[in-house]
């Protein structure tokens, strides 16, 4: 198996570990401190601007994960660093996840 397609694994692996929990997460803390939730707690720029985003970056990350041609257009040419740049990212999803 080569690196990219281990790669591909572990993005999927934490991508369905973390995001059914993530909200979860969040919704619990907002409640704890009595924040204010809901669609438009963060704001119309919130809602408006950031929610799409966010969910470009979610389809392209499925795209990745199950047709990587598809983001080939995004690609950057990293050579003999790929690998270690790659774990090191890996690193930071887990350091980042570390709530859970």
């Amino acid at each position: 198996m080569s690196d990219d397609q281990t790669f591909r694994i572990v993005l999927l692996v934490a991508f369905v570990i973390l995001v059914p929990f993530a909200p979860l997460y969040h919704r619990l803390k907002n409640r704890s401190l009595r924040a204010r939730t809901g669609p438009l707690a963060g704001g119309a720029v919130h809602f408006v601007a950031l929610r799409p985003i966010g969910i470009a970056g979610m389809l392209g990350l499925i795209a990745f994960v199950d047709r990587p041609w598809l983001m080939s257009w995004s690609a950057v040419p990293l050579s003999e660093l790929a690998s270690p740049v790659r774990q090191s990212g890996v690193g930071v999803v887990a350091r980042r996840a570390s709530w859970i």
